[in-house]
């Protein structure tokens, strides 16, 4: 900023000097003065200019100098870029990010080798080609995923990135998530994202619709579609806009609706092989798709993607299924969204977010390595990024983009990509490997052709093979709203394990919520106290094995509410109520799977999502010994901050392991900032073994820190623990967020009294440990059961509990300025993090791992054997089962 500010005054100076020189340097009569007073004012005028030049002279070496300085950092080169960017809009976005390197380096002249054709059917094989004869191109665009990692790194024509990462800081800005679809064995990853395109979109014509007395909701059904085709088919209006002179295109269309058909998770599980391409639901999606193309326009097979876009500008056909890098199109037409045009989910797909992102590689013996860097040091900066996204369609890449610089769909967009379930696709590159993809593109080619449902479905199983394991996600929805009718006087039992005082505050603000709508029920409030629910849990399960259930009762997600009560049939399906609800939209598609029996209903209703890898710290106690906290925490940093108040003869971590599970949680979170998520997630998968030496690692970082507990510890409940750390006793404490619930009832402020850090090590991931309530079989009081489950998901429930108990809303519409300092710090972590199961919360692993791990722990405390430790978790995963 100062040398711009200098160079500004000194082109404004220069100016001035000029304008005096023009103003002198006519001659004009003087007026008659005496000599002496002319000589005088002569003498001033030439030390006027004298002390002129002297401050123009420092100045030209001030400039000199900093000329200098920038020319030490500015890179003099040429630069390749090689893209299939050649649209309008896409063309436009390309320049934009051209435009961000030239500002920052000038002295790089870009050669643009961009080749003509979409999702880069016809630039790929002209990449390959010159890959394998030794001549690649400084950088060029990729998908991460099987793109990226099988066609090019695993080839060894790609460069590792990790130095440039954390230069810039992305590890702290880019989602894990997404980082992971880019890097090698060791880490490594081997791209920067330009942006984050939603390949699922579905857009039309607005006037045109309104023309024809059609307007389109939030979202639209697969039959919704069929019903507004046949309207437009009467009038004379293909509803659909194709270009599929590349087929992909066509691909892309199929691929979407075998999504909207199948559901994120059986979508997800092509890819895993846990789903067929000949199972029934596949075919119905193929049937579907046929059955679509009898609605496309008569041109399709001659025109581009692009072109089929702008046919839909135009007015030619209604709708055009397509990623969002058809928004830039409609941008570069100068159209208005809203008004010119309009955007939907492809049909049946609401709910669910088809990652197709784009990125650019360093090439190994890259010709222009230097400028190569500096080209992907644009490419990832908030001002590439946002330049870029806005013309783009899609979204930022990094988190920390300013959402108020981007239009309607795009905030649309971010939302969906935070709140749904994320998907990859096979037709760009993310999901399956090459010759996938090749092949889907074959069978797409002769369905258009023949509609023969067998033999694409037979196609599509001789080109599949082996994929990655898969991710779970969502479903379809309705949007009725049911009236609710105050009930006559009844009961209601919640059996629940919240007794401290944040979580006895937190349960109180759900009871008034229930209160509030329906004032005659009767709250019984069976509480059975004991931190993680050690002791009510068996209280519970004795109670429901001798058919006398409380109508509902606290449990966690997963494999505890699955395992122990669903399987047992314990409970009743909650479908109904999701629908009137209309939960489906607002609860994010991986919290609903971890509640689904066989047939997808969901069996509880949660009440919040807790951050189970918390770190919380007495702030004036670490600044009275001289000790800050920064964003995050090594494990290495916390071990030295650990010696300095040991020396200070204060205990750096307080601890309540009167119920072991306060400590076997220590354990998990040490666990996972020791092997990092992707491993960690291994270990309920069975890909990671509770013997390898990174988990026996964490095993002795674990027995390091409690080194450093306080002496007390089995004395106090983790509450008590918590108590001790805000009365001084000690540093920190590793817990999950219901600790923030301890110091809001203690009125305590966030960042002034009390601050927090993930778990050391454990930044950038996000431990879920969710609260929810079930519907007992045979409930003594099944309306007024119904009656609770809907205030506990109301939004009005959901804003009243979070706020007292530390954990966000299970929905995402809640509003964050309701919410402090911590909970929108916890938020964004959830959005952005890797999401990682609890074993210890019930969410990862069966109740009889739950129990040997509490166990192992128990002895572990004491003899501190790590292979011994190791050993009993190996035995206990494999009886219960974990990986199978």
């Amino acid at each position: 900023m100062k040398k711009q500010s200098n160079r500004l005054w000194f082109v404004v100076l220069t100016i001035l000097l000029l304008i005096l020189a023009a103003c002198g340097g006519a001659e004009t009569p003087e007026p008659a003065v005496e000599e002496e007073a002319s000589a005088e004012q002569e003498e001033k005028a030439e030390e006027a200019m004298a002390e002129d030049e002297k401050e123009e002279e420092a100045m030209d070496e001030e400039m000199a100098d900093e000329v200098h300085d920038d020319s030490a950092m500015m890179v003099e080169d040429e630069l390749e870029v090689f893209s299939w960017w050649t649209s309008g809009g896409e063309a436009a976005a390309l320049d934009a990010l051209f435009s961000t390197l030239a500002d920052a380096q000038p002295g790089i002249e870009i050669i643009n080798a961009t080749v003509a054709g979409g999702g880069g059917s016809a630039a790929r094989p002209v990449l390959q080609t010159r890959l394998a004869g030794g001549d690649p191109p400084d950088t060029w665009q990729v998908h991460p995923g099987s793109e990226l990692l099988g066609q090019y790194l695993a080839a060894g024509f790609t460069s590792p990135l990790g130095d440039l990462y954390e230069e810039e800081g992305w590890y702290d800005v880019v989602p894990s998530g997404l980082v992971d679809l880019m890097l090698d064995d060791a880490g490594q990853p081997h791209a920067v994202l330009a942006g984050v395109h939603r390949g699922n979109g579905f857009w039309y014509n607005k006037p045109l619709l309104e023309e024809n007395g059609i307007t389109v909701g939030a979202d639209m059904s697969v039959d919704e579609f069929f019903g507004i085709a046949d309207t437009l088919q009467t009038a004379g209006i293909p509803a659909l806009c194709v270009g599929d002179s590349g087929i992909w295109a066509s691909a892309q269309l199929f691929e979407n609706t075998l999504l909207g058909v199948l559901g994120p998770e059986k979508y997800n599980g092509l890819w895993s092989g846990q789903v067929a391409f000949n199972d029934p639901l596949v075919k119905e999606a193929m049937e579907i798709y046929g059955r679509m193309l009898e609605y496309q326009n008569e041109d399709h097979a001659a025109l581009s993607w692009d072109q089929a876009v702008a046919k839909l500008v135009e007015g030619g056909c209604a709708f055009n299924s397509m990623g969002d890098w058809a928004y830039g199109e409609f941008v570069n037409a100068g159209l208005e969204d809203n008004v010119d045009f309009g955007w939907v989910s492809h049909p049946g797909t609401a709910g669910s977010f088809m990652i197709v992102s784009d990125g650019f590689t360093l090439a190994k013996g890259a010709p222009h390595e230097e400028a190569t860097i500096e080209f992907l040091r644009a490419v990832g900066s908030v001002e590439g990024q946002v330049a870029f996204n806005q013309l783009k369609g899609s979204i930022c890449a990094r988190t920390d983009c300013d959402r108020a610089q981007f239009g309607v769909y795009h905030n649309w967009s971010m939302d969906s990509f935070a709140g749904d379930a994320l998907v990859p696709t096979a037709v760009h590159g993310s999901a399956a490997p090459a010759d996938f993809q090749q092949a889907l593109n074959d069978a797409v080619t002769n369905f258009v052709v023949t509609k023969d449902v067998d033999a694409f479905a037979n196609e599509l199983v001789a080109g599949s093979s082996s994929f990655s394991d898969a991710t779970a996600v969502v479903i379809e929805i309705d949007d009725d709203e049911a009236m609710v009718e105050v009930l006559d006087a009844t009961e209601l039992e919640v059996f629940s394990w919240w007794t401290s005082g944040g979580e006895a505050a937190a349960l109180d603000a759900l009871f008034s919520t229930l209160t509030d709508a329906q004032p005659n029920i009767e709250i019984i409030n069976a509480t059975v106290a004991g931190g993680g629910g050690s002791a009510a849990r068996p209280v519970l399960q004795t109670r429901l094995a001798g058919g006398d259930p409380p109508d509902t009762w606290q449990v966690h997600p997963g494999s505890e509410l699955l395992g122990q009560y669903l399987a047992a049939g314990y409970t009743e399906p909650l479908g109904d109520l999701y629908e009137e609800e209309g939960w489906y939209d607002v609860v994010p598609a991986g919290l609903v799977d971890l509640m689904r029996d066989e047939n997808g209903q969901p069996h509880a209703v949660l009440a919040g999502v807790h951050r189970g890898n918390g770190f919380w710290y007495n702030k004036p106690l670490l600044e009275e010994n001289g000790i800050s906290v920064g964003e995050t925490l090594s494990i290495d940093e916390f071990f030295e901050i650990a010696d300095t108040l040991q020396a200070a003869g204060i205990p750096a971590l307080c601890v309540g392991d009167s119920g072991i599970w306060a400590t076997a949680q220590m354990f998990e979170n040490t666990l996972l900032g020791t092997i990092g998520p992707e491993r960690y997630l291994g270990l309920w998968d069975g890909s990671t073994s509770f013997g390898d030496d990174d988990v026996k690692e964490a095993m002795s970082n674990y027995y390091q820190m409690l080194a450093y507990q306080n002496e007390d510890h089995s004395a106090l409940s983790w509450d008590q623990a918590v108590g001790k750390l805000m009365e001084g006793g000690c540093a920190f404490n590793s817990m999950g967020d219901w600790a923030y619930g301890e110091f809001v009832n203690a009125g305590l402020e966030d960042n002034v009294d009390f601050g927090w850090v993930s778990h050391p090590g454990t930044a950038g991931s996000f431990m879920i440990v969710s609260d929810g309530f079930p519907l007992a079989k045979d409930a003594p009081h099944p309306e007024a059961t119904i009656e609770w489950l809907r205030a506990i998901g109301s939004v009005e429930g959901q804003v009243a509990f979070n706020q007292l108990k530390g954990s966000i809303c299970a929905r995402t519409d809640c509003d964050r300025s309701e919410f402090g300092v911590y909970h929108n710090w916890s938020m964004d972590s959830f959005a952005g993090d890797a999401l990682v199961p609890t074993a210890i919360h019930g969410s990862a692993a069966p109740a009889d791992f739950q129990q040997a791990l509490n166990d192992a722990v128990t002895n572990f405390v004491v003899t501190g054997d790590v292979d011994l430790f190791s050993a009993e978790l190996v035995s206990a995963a494999q009886l219960s089962g974990l990986g199978e």
